[in-house]
């Protein structure tokens, strides 16, 4: 449940900001509203009123902690290489675009 909550609100936000000037910036903010949503969702689910006291009680805290090591793993590693990727597509598809120019009708 946790996680489809965090995927449908990753791929809304995702396609709302997807037409931006700013290529990094639908990525960026479905990354953080879709984990914050997934992590938050899936710490309550498990963990509110735990029988484990020790998770009963300070489960914000840990999925805070888990969210910040998520956020910074996406934006160390997956936001430039989407950038990579996306100028890779975009290169190959002006060159296909380039060439079908070329071409008799």
């Amino acid at each position: 449940m946790a996680y489809a909550l965090g995927q449908i609100l990753d791929v809304h936000v995702f396609n709302r900001l997807r037409q931006n000037r700013r290529w990094w910036l639908a990525p960026t903010a479905s990354t953080l509203f879709g984990n914050i949503s997934d992590t938050l969702a899936f710490f309550f689910i498990a963990f509110w009123r735990s029988p484990d006291a020790f998770m009963a009680e300070h489960w914000m805290e840990i999925a805070l902690v888990d969210y910040c090591f998520k956020v910074l793993i996406s934006i160390i590693f997956f936001l430039p290489m989407y950038g990579v990727l996306l100028n890779m597509l975009l290169k190959k598809l002006a060159d296909k675009s380039e060439i079908s120019a070329l071409q008799p009708s």
